[in-house]
């Protein structure tokens, strides 16, 4: 019997629509450039449900957002949010009523979560309709590309 190989699922997370909550597209696009043998990459909303359903039956999840916290614009948090959960409010830009964070908590209560959970986010200045991504947000973008696809690499190998 052969081995079964951890999968891992990327998720980017936002609305190209709105300024700096484009992140998680854009972090997760550039993934599509390389060669990352299978490992879906997915666009979401934010609709906690689909998120639900995206990261079932996954062990490593790489979650990609923007969020609200009191550090300057492109400030990169990485959390493993299956040990520390995110802070409440950084989500609260979200315009579905059952985001990320209640998707995390429904997921704990049905036991419908990975083995792991790393979110990156990145603290964004303006999620207007019709904004442009912030310069400070879009350097942030390429480094946190860049630091995932190493981990990401890694997991692999």
């Amino acid at each position: 019997m052969t081995e079964r190989k951890p999968t891992i699922v990327l998720l980017g997370i936002g609305n190209e629509f709105r300024g700096d909550d484009a992140a998680g597209l854009l972090i997760v696009r550039r993934f599509r450039e390389i060669d990352l043998r299978g490992v879906p990459v997915i666009e979401e909303t934010g609709d906690g449900a689909r998120l639900l359903d995206a990261w079932s039956g996954s062990d490593f999840v790489f979650v990609f957002d923007a969020v609200r916290s009191n550090a300057a614009p492109g400030t990169i948090h990485r959390l493993n949010v299956l040990e520390t959960p995110p802070p409440p409010d950084w989500f609260i830009h979200s315009s579905h009523a059952f985001g990320l964070a209640e998707a995390l908590e429904l997921g704990r209560q049905m036991n419908r979560l990975p083995t792991e959970m790393i979110v990156y986010g990145i603290s964004g200045r303006n999620f207007e309709l019709g904004a442009a991504i912030s310069e400070e947000v879009a350097t942030a973008c390429d480094t946190v590309f860049s630091t995932a696809r190493d981990e990401i690499l890694k997991r692999l190998s």
